[in-house]
């Protein structure tokens, strides 16, 4: 079973590559953690502001490279973060949860060793706060 899923996994990741390569479509996984996010708009009497430390961030990424000039990516992510706040001696059970879907392009720069850009794009995020 260890073989055949290291052979598939062989096979997507290296010889399904060159075929994108040659098609200019890439894709990819995106996963991390959001630190330090603060919203002063979402506070309660006794505190100055509700801080959410290290929201999980889940996503993925379309890109488009074989346009002349310029290269395409679509992006869609999702964050999300589980926390109890104290207000007023109550327990309240808060989730944080964001969606994210944007549009990138970006004009690569050709100098040896390092890759830069210029870019710009647009998005659309929807932002939820529940607690209860």
């Amino acid at each position: 079973m260890k073989k055949t899923t290291f052979l598939i996994l062989f096979a997507l990741v290296f010889v399904a590559a060159d075929a994108y390569a040659l098609t200019g479509i890439g894709f990819g996984i995106r996963a991390g953690a959001i630190a330090n996010y603060d919203n002063p708009e979402l506070a309660f009497e006794n505190a100055k502001s509700v801080k959410i430390d290290n929201l999980s961030l889940i996503g993925g990424h379309v890109r488009f490279s074989r346009f002349p000039i310029v290269t395409l990516e679509l992006v869609a992510e999702r964050s999300w973060r589980d926390k109890d706040f104290d207000v007023k001696g109550m327990t309240l059970n808060g989730k944080v949860e964001d969606f994210m879907v944007a549009a990138n392009v970006k004009y690569m720069l050709k100098i040896p060793v390092v890759t830069p850009y210029i870019g710009g794009g647009i998005g659309r995020h929807k932002l939820v706060y529940t607690y209860g």
